[in-house]
């Protein structure tokens, strides 16, 4: 028997997540998600007499808890849906182009620094410019609605000079979208990203010395405290 398609109307029991749909913790291994499912599939299946809509939910709920990057999209949005799916793929991507960014640098040779805390504010630093323009082409997108609203024809045909606003102002409006797209991605990597971290090194500040221990007893004054 062909699987029931999923239907976007059909939505899981208010109160019961996809884990409690399958009875599993949220913290089951695969093998543990499968037995599940398995299990009540055979009471639920249409073709054992089952409920399909039951049976619908069941499959939906296996289908995202046995693929671990929608399982991973879930735990951390309590759904997944195709825009948080692009958003965390994109998150994905970003993450792994600031680490190969970071691997052609100084900085994997300095062991005293943390390449997880220089992607931190990398991102960081991201975010603030993306605040910034938001609240610039909001302001843009203000100032000629505001025009819009001033300049008006004295007769009832068109409004060149509105026209003209308008396609302004559609412009900004995506490049507002794009922007928010984008600030969603950063958001999801920044809070993705706390959950790395970098071993630092206390550097011996010894070793950068230029004297050596026979130096010490030199004119120079200097004393290592070698005896």
């Amino acid at each position: 028997m062909k699987l029931p398609a999923l239907s976007k109307k059909k939505k899981k029991p208010k109160g019961e997540g996809l884990y409690g749909i399958l009875g599993v913790s949220k913290d089951a291994t695969f093998e543990e998600i499968k037995e599940a499912f398995l299990e009540r599939a055979k009471k639920l299946h249409p073709d054992k007499g089952g409920d399909e809509d039951a049976f619908v939910i069941l499959l939906n709920a296996y289908r995202v808890l046995r693929d671990p990057e929608k399982r991973q999209i879930y735990d951390d949005f309590g759904e997944v849906d195709d825009l948080v799916s692009n958003d965390y793929a994109h998150m994905i991507d970003l993450l792994a182009n600031l680490f190969k960014q970071a691997l052609e640098t100084e900085l994997p040779d300095r062991p005293d620094v943390s390449l997880v805390d220089a992607i931190k504010v990398a991102i960081s630093r991201e975010i603030e410019d993306a605040d910034k323009e938001e609240k610039k082409l909001s302001a843009q997108v203000q100032k000629f609605n505001d025009l819009k609203e001033r300049i008006k024809r004295t007769d009832e045909k068109r409004n060149l000079f509105g026209k003209i606003l308008d396609e302004k102002i559609n412009k900004l409006l995506k490049s507002e979208n794009s922007l928010g797209a984008k600030k969603r991605v950063l958001i999801l990597a920044s809070k993705e990203i706390e959950h790395y971290v970098c071993i630092t090194e206390v550097i011996d500040i010894v070793k950068y010395y230029t004297f050596t221990t026979s130096s010490s007893t030199s004119s120079s004054g200097i004393n290592t405290g070698a005896t």
